[in-house]
């Protein structure tokens, strides 16, 4: 191609095609963030929870991908920010995705101190990476039979006021925001068994429904799959 050419082609696709160079004779570091629906809990292995899917597929798109889930149960914000993110830019990683947020909930973090700690983590992941980044809203927890019915406004309540925050903080940063409080609210009505038996977090099912949406997401992001060579005829 002559290289006069190249300064008018799109960044976007530039991106793409530098992706796919790079990813060819590197690894592809994936890193999963967050609290207990990024590590997978609820789900009947490791290898169900949406985040393990997600690099399943990876897989099939860069022969080099690689895993770490840096996720902790009952992690809020702050927690990600402080014990997770250290170890997410040591790796100089390729993905990100980040949920998180449920916790704060039921920790009653201030919706002013959750905004803040989320401008630092993205911030932070843009400045020191060259990542996709991908962060869900936290889904409605009030559809869930583990939530008592005295605290389910309460609980879609306090979502909201996140959720906005998220979508606020992700368009700021240019970060891709999946919208899982309102997938959770379609899913959950319709198919019951994509809840645990914890009455909580996603079933195997429910994890499949969240990486497929990430996934769709990534599909025009990412660099595409390199074909092939034919075999000569």
């Amino acid at each position: 191609m002559n290289i006069s050419k190249w300064f008018f082609i799109p960044h976007s696709i530039k991106r793409k095609v530098l992706q796919l160079f790079r990813y060819q004779i590197q690894p592809f570091m994936y890193v999963a963030l967050g609290d207990s629906t990024a590590e997978g809990m609820g789900a009947s292995s490791h290898d169900k929870a949406y985040t393990s899917i997600i690099h399943s597929s990876l897989k099939e798109r860069y022969r080099k991908a690689k895993y770490h889930n840096f996720a902790k149960s009952g992690a809020i914000l702050n927690d990600v920010i402080h014990h997770q993110l250290p170890r997410a830019l040591a790796i100089n990683p390729s993905l990100i995705t980040i949920s998180v947020g449920a916790n704060d909930i039921i920790r009653r973090t201030k919706p002013e101190e959750f905004e803040e700690n989320l401008y630092e983590l993205l911030k932070t992941l843009q400045q020191k990476t060259d990542a996709t980044i991908v962060i869900s809203t936290i889904p409605d927890l009030s559809l869930t039979p583990a939530v008592p019915k005295l605290l389910k406004t309460y609980s879609r309540y306090k979502a909201g006021k996140l959720n906005t925050i998220i979508n606020r903080v992700g368009k700021d940063t240019n970060t891709i925001t999946v919208d899982m409080f309102e997938d959770s609210r379609a899913v959950l009505r319709a198919f019951p068994d994509a809840i645990a038996s914890d009455g909580f977090h996603p079933s195997d099912f429910g994890y499949a429904l969240w990486a497929n949406t990430i996934l769709v997401t990534l599909h025009n992001v990412l660099a595409p799959v390199p074909e092939e060579p034919k075999p000569d005829a």
